[in-house]
């Protein structure tokens, strides 16, 4: 078996699959600037910016257009300026959102589900599914 022939065979495959594409959305800053040179030295990743002013039509104009698999909101320092996630999550259910705050080294992942609640066994088994989701990880300071 030749490894660099394999090696070489990878590579070109790797060119041809399709790029992925994520939105960086939020202040445009130094993490930022890190997510999005993080993301683009794999080729497959195409990274499209909506930065400035934190504007939820542009942002759904943009899913809309690009259908990224992701969306990768920069909290930054000015917190207060981003919509609530919830709308976000509202108005675009279909895409992962990841909020990233370098305030307290943050990473949240939102997803959303629907669940129908037809009997409080139903509610129960959410939240419990919901509790088993914690992974290890640093411990959350205030």
């Amino acid at each position: 078996m030749n490894l660099s022939k394999l090696n070489q065979q990878l590579n070109e495959a790797k060119k041809a699959a399709r790029p992925r594409t994520a939105i960086l959305w939020g202040r445009e800053d130094l993490l930022g600037k890190a997510v999005e040179s993080i993301l683009t030295a794999d080729r497959n990743w195409q990274v499209i910016k909506v930065l400035g002013k934190p504007d939820i039509k542009a942002l759904t104009q943009e899913v809309e257009k690009t259908k990224p698999e992701i969306i990768i909101i920069n909290q930054g320092p000015c917190i207060e300026d981003i919509p609530a996630l919830i709308q976000v999550i509202e108005n675009l259910p279909e895409v992962k959102i990841i909020s990233v705050n370098p305030d307290n080294n943050l990473v949240e992942v939102y997803t959303k589900q629907k669940v129908r609640i037809e009997e409080v066994s139903d509610l129960l088994s959410v939240i419990d599914k919901q509790s088993d989701l914690t992974t290890p990880g640093g411990e959350n300071k205030p």
